[in-house]
């Protein structure tokens, strides 16, 4: 199954140039509509701004993870069913079994725009 690229997507990583290549590796895989956030708060700001239909969130941005992010969401029933696709490049440091991650939602970086969308088309509702 396919996700929706016509979805609007909100990426949040803590690194400029992390947001600026996934958004251009979205746009790539046809996602035209992609807001950003450089933390975990300006996030969840956006997320309550606005409905997005994905969001890809980096997994280590202290003092958050993206397991607390997606923890936040999940206690919020407007947010709880967005699909959220967790990356990072720290992989030997997910311990993703005790945060109650699945493996499947997780990228680990780096990744091209093929795994990108095979990691988002796993998502897709």
């Amino acid at each position: 199954m396919s996700f929706d690229r016509s979805q609007p997507v909100l990426v949040i990583d803590d690194s400029p140039v992390m947001t600026r290549i996934l958004r251009e590796l979205l746009r790539q895989i046809g996602f035209r509509d992609v807001d950003i956030a450089n933390a975990p708060q300006a996030g969840l700001a956006k997320l309550v701004e606005r409905r997005y239909g994905l969001v890809i969130c980096d997994w280590f941005m202290p003092p958050y993870t993206g397991a607390d992010l997606k923890a936040a969401m999940r206690q919020r029933a407007d947010l709880a069913t967005i699909p959220v696709l967790l990356i990072t490049a720290q992989a030997d440091k997910v311990d993703a079994g005790r945060s109650g991650v699945d493996l499947e939602s997780m990228a680990v970086k780096p990744f091209n725009a093929a795994t990108l969308a095979a990691k988002i088309d796993a998502l897709a509702p």
